[in-house]
């Protein structure tokens, strides 16, 4: 198993909540949603992709200190895209369709 050292900020808008979450690992996810989905690196550019519906992250927290966060619906989605820019991955890797600008 390969240890990352990266760190990862999410900024989720609905209730301005900001986790700052270190070394992250999906250990369960559950469910299946279909999302529309973009990317501040790629502007105006919107895929459809297949999502879990839930998601449960490990990871530590700023502090070094364990910490389980789950995930549902638009948040899920958010983790998921977050944690595969880490492995390398952007979202139009998971693309099942082109839409067009939003």
């Amino acid at each position: 198993m390969l240890y990352r050292k990266e760190k990862i900020v999410v900024k989720f808008n609905p209730n301005d909540t900001r986790l700052k979450l270190v070394n992250p690992q999906m250990i369960s996810q559950s469910g299946v949603q279909e999302c529309v989905e973009g990317c501040l690196s790629f502007p105006n550019r919107f895929v459809k992709t297949i999502r879990p519906q839930k998601v449960t992250i490990q990871a530590l927290n700023e502090y070094g200190e364990e910490m389980i966060v789950d995930g549902e619906d638009e948040m899920a989605k958010c983790f998921c895209h977050e944690l595969e820019h880490l492995d390398g991955m952007i979202f139009l890797d998971k693309a099942i369709e082109e839409l067009s600008a939003l």
